[in-house]
């Protein structure tokens, strides 16, 4: 069994703006993971770029890592999720962007207990919905979503909405 922990990206590594505790290692596996999910098209982020992104008040980013492989007693990162949030004259609504799974660790429950958190984050901050998108030839993930509660609102898209 893998023994895998779910942190929240910005405050376990990057908390207060400390630059020192995002790695080149963070960094590169994220760019990885991204690499993946939109098969080599995302653009490569920068250091700087995820600590604005994990900076902003509306937006988290969890992280999976492999606590039994680490490099330099620094756990692989073997997934993320990431959710954003606005207000609205109907409340605040909720987006889930970004999750993806290493190939390596994939069918191990990660995702599931990413999105999990994702959902457990909309609930903390009272949002009324949460809407993510996701290709159709990800056949798992639309699975997985349709499993955990979320409504396919549009084939044609594959948008997906849970009301909370």
């Amino acid at each position: 069994m893998v023994n895998i922990e779910i942190g929240q990206f910005h405050r376990l590594y990057v908390a207060a703006g400390r630059a020192e505790q995002l790695t080149e290692q963070d960094v590169s596996a994220i760019n990885k993971l991204m690499s993946d999910l939109t098969e080599g098209e995302a653009k490569a982020l920068s250091r700087i770029d995820l600590l604005r992104m994990v900076n902003q008040s509306d937006f988290l980013m969890l992280v999976a890592r492999d606590t039994d492989i680490a490099e330099w007693d620094r756990p692989n990162i073997v997934g993320t999720g990431s959710i954003h949030w606005k207000l609205t004259p109907t409340g605040i609504k909720a987006f889930i962007d970004d999750v993806v799974v290493d190939d390596n660790y994939q069918r191990k429950g990660i995702a599931t207990r990413i999105i999990r958190e994702l959902i457990h984050t909309a609930k903390t901050i009272k949002a009324v919905s949460i809407k993510l998108t996701s290709k159709p030839e990800r056949v798992d993930a639309n699975k997985l979503y349709l499993k955990l509660g979320f409504i396919l609102m549009n084939e044609e898209t594959n948008l997906y909405r849970m009301n909370l």
